[in-house]
């Protein structure tokens, strides 16, 4: 009788120690779910901002983008009566003058377009990967070319006593910005999925483990 009676105290202690695992795993689950849920509600306010600011980025490399473009057409336009250039040098010069500010000003656009997707995107999105590979092909452009200007001499060659120093293109420091908070927004997201899988595979383990007990 006293076997049987420690045998039955066994067996329910056994289980009120299951059951009050089972308890401590569901309470996990539901907090890492909680913490997954809020994670990721935080992050698309953080993807709402970053696009806000795309826009303001859009524009103002837009601004610079005109600023050398408008240089070069006032400075050919005061030497019209000196010299006549043919369409396609203009053409040249202009394209010339503001390549920096035009991939600039991609790279922006870019940029607007990954932070304004609708699911999280990622650095192997093709708007993301187009935009980083763009950004030492502008950064090259930009210190070859610190200077620009459009005022030519009787030769035809840019006038280097009539040139500009050219401003430093906006949409790379904005790729710096999008590129560190999107890093940290994957880190968040990448250890919750984490701890989400670890009590995921402890509940399976202990769901299988208590069948083959019934059994």
């Amino acid at each position: 009788m006293a076997n049987t009676k420690q045998k039955k105290e066994k067996v329910i202690s056994e289980g009120n120690k299951a059951s009050a695992l089972d308890e401590e795993i569901d309470k996990a689950m539901k907090s890492v779910t909680i913490t997954k849920f809020r994670t990721d509600q935080l992050h698309e306010g953080w993807r709402h901002h970053l696009f806000k600011m795309s826009i303001g980025v859009v524009l103002l490399c837009m601004h610079q983008y005109s600023q050398p473009i408008s240089e070069c057409t006032i400075d050919m336009k005061s030497i019209k009566n000196e010299i006549e250039l043919e369409p396609l040098t203009i053409a040249k010069l202009l394209l010339s003058n503001g390549l920096v500010e035009l991939v600039n000003l991609i790279v922006a656009i870019l940029l607007c377009r990954f932070t304004s997707m609708k699911e999280a995107g990622d650095f192997s999105t093709r708007t993301y990967f187009t935009a980083a590979a763009l950004v030492p092909f502008c950064l090259g452009l930009f210190f070859n070319t610190e200077r620009c200007g459009c005022v030519v001499d009787s030769s035809g060659s840019i006038d280097e006593n009539n040139i500009v120093e050219r401003q430093f293109p906006v949409a790379i420091i904005y790729h710096l910005i999008v590129t560190g908070c999107y890093w940290f927004m994957k880190m968040g997201m990448d250890s919750c999925n984490m701890n989400l899988a670890a009590v995921t595979k402890l509940q399976q383990q202990l769901a299988s483990k208590n069948s083959r007990k019934r059994k």
